[in-house]
């Protein structure tokens, strides 16, 4: 999963300054809205805020 990769992309708001680790900044924005798209990002955090209410963590 790439979603350090993507919380940097939000982050630096479509910077083409993007560290060598992440990949070409192209790529990094291709893959962007592709996720947004396809509700990918909708679904990370659904997934994150289940697990937190199995654990107890969500009032």
């Amino acid at each position: 999963m790439h979603s350090h990769t993507d919380l940097w992309y939000v982050r630096a708001c479509q910077s083409k300054d993007v560290p060598e680790r992440y990949g070409p900044w192209a790529t990094l924005h291709t893959r962007f809205r592709r996720w947004a798209k396809d509700r990918t990002f909708e679904r990370m955090l659904q997934a994150a805020q289940a697990r937190a209410d199995v654990a107890g963590s969500i009032d």
